[in-house]
């Protein structure tokens, strides 16, 4: 876990055709760890080979809120350059909504990640 983040649930739609058994893995421990905010109302990702963008979707700009994910961001960002072979390299942006489609927001070759 991260920053004492546990979270059950499990990542679905991960896998898009180039995804392979270890960067699916990767993406499933992500989606974990950002889903354990219970701010985060959606998350998006868009992948080509080893680049991996993640939106993360908040209701509204909230300093606090930003701060904590940030702090998360960090320590997973660590996590990948101590792996000695990590198999991507990942970028995170915070969406803040604001009453709008989460899905004008983001770019559209990104794809929303459930969370049951």
């Amino acid at each position: 876990t991260v920053n004492g983040t546990s979270d059950s649930r499990y990542a679905e739609n991960i896998s898009k055709e180039t995804a392979d058994s270890v960067s699916d893995g990767w993406l499933r421990f992500i989606c974990r760890e950002i889903f354990g905010h219970p701010e985060v109302e959606q998350m998006f990702v868009s992948r080509e080979r080893e680049e991996v963008d993640c939106w993360i979707v908040i209701p509204k700009r909230d300093i606090a809120i930003v701060r904590s994910l940030v702090e998360q961001q960090q320590d997973i960002i660590r996590l990948f350059t101590a792996a000695p072979h990590s198999p991507l390299n990942i970028d995170f942006h915070i969406v803040y909504r604001e009453g709008r489609d989460a899905t004008d927001l983001v770019p559209s070759d990104a794809w929303p990640i459930r969370m049951d």
